[in-house]
């Protein structure tokens, strides 16, 4: 459960929940895991690890990366080359918001990953609500 496990299918994309990501390095192997990773939402708090891997691999791919609040979303905004993709780098407030964003900017057939890459992901932004129950409600 957490790691890389179906959702739903959304409007045409596919919602995957990889909450079980809380490092780096774990995002960065769940994204290799899909060839046609759209959008990552990530967040929280990073465990001071390296990003740069990571982010050169969204940057390569054009990964939209959609970030929620804490060091997580510092540390990807210092990192070179993720600056100046700023029409692929978002930042919301909730989990909600990021979910209807990603719906907004997620090509048909896409995949939506959530994998925070840092830890108090599921405790700051999931307190009160379900993947499973989101989609019912989108659809």
């Amino acid at each position: 459960k957490h790691r890389l496990e179906y959702i739903g299918m959304v409007k045409g994309w596919r919602l995957f929940d990889d909450l079980a990501a809380t490092t780096p390095e774990a995002t960065l192997k769940a994204l290799e895991s899909f060839q046609d990773a759209a959008t990552v939402i990530m967040g929280g708090d990073h465990k001071k690890l390296s990003y740069a891997d990571l982010a050169r691999v969204i940057v390569e791919r054009r990964i939209k990366l959609i970030c929620l609040p804490g060091t997580v979303r510092k540390e990807l905004k210092m990192i070179r080359g993720l600056e100046k993709r700023s029409e692929n780098f978002f930042q919301v407030k909730t989990l909600d918001a990021a979910l209807c964003l990603a719906n907004k900017i997620t090509p048909r057939g896409g995949v939506v990953l959530i994998s925070p890459g840092g830890e108090k992901f599921y405790s700051r932004f999931m307190a009160n609500q379900g993947l499973k129950s989101w989609i019912e409600a989108a659809h």
